[in-house]
């Protein structure tokens, strides 16, 4: 939607507490050409939502996108259904909703409730409370960032097959003290690296 114009930004998981970096994500970045110009950390809740009318111990199975499932994957290893993953939990919210489905919960937000029409069966189902998610803001055009202020940059390359060919790229970070937050290998590319560094504020 950016890239055609619909809109003006995006907001995209990149990592979670629980599970870890969304690789599937990482590549997205890759197949697309926008621009990282913020960053976002948020505190995840999921709840357990169903149509109203519908008790726990009715469920049989249970909608989410993978790392919604993978996030209350205690809570789900007690309820002891099954567990589908989906695209989205708005998009199985609305499927739920609309074909009237008496036996399939979801795991998604309280505001999915709010939106879509559900009860809430149980809330807070995450296995850590402190679970929280990095988000990145995607726009069309870069930000020159303030040199006031710290700020993150990142990196996508390709090394070259040989012996010590990523130590040899990582020492021009580290001879110039800069300091690397995340160093990640693409699931697509072998070869292909992330580079996360954190610039703190520059003084002339």
């Amino acid at each position: 939607a950016v890239e055609l114009w619909l809109a003006d930004r995006a907001i995209l998981p990149i990592e979670n507490s629980l599970s870890g970096c969304i690789h599937r994500n990482y590549d997205l970045l890759l197949c697309h050409r926008l621009h990282i110009v913020g960053e976002i950390q948020l505190a995840v809740n999921f709840s357990l939502l169903a149509l109203p009318g519908v008790r726990l111990e009715q469920l049989k199975r249970v909608l989410s996108h993978p790392q919604g499932l993978d996030q209350c994957n205690a809570f789900l290893n007690k309820l002891g259904v099954l567990r589908e993953s989906v695209d989205d939990a708005a998009g199985a919210s609305q499927l739920v909703a609309s074909n009237r489905m008496m036996d399939v919960g979801i795991v998604a937000s309280a505001r999915a409730a709010e939106l879509y029409g559900f009860n809430i069966l149980a809330e807070r189902i995450q296995d850590d409370c402190g679970n929280i998610t990095r988000f990145l803001v995607l726009a069309r055009d870069p930000i020159i960032p303030r040199t006031d202020k710290p700020f993150k940059t990142s990196i996508v390359f390709t090394l070259d097959e040989g012996p010590g060919m990523l130590f040899k790229a990582l020492a021009v970070f580290a001879l110039r003290d800069i300091n690397l937050t995340k160093v990640l290998q693409s699931s697509n590319h072998f070869q292909q690296i992330i580079i996360y560094s954190y610039n703190p504020v520059i003084k002339f």
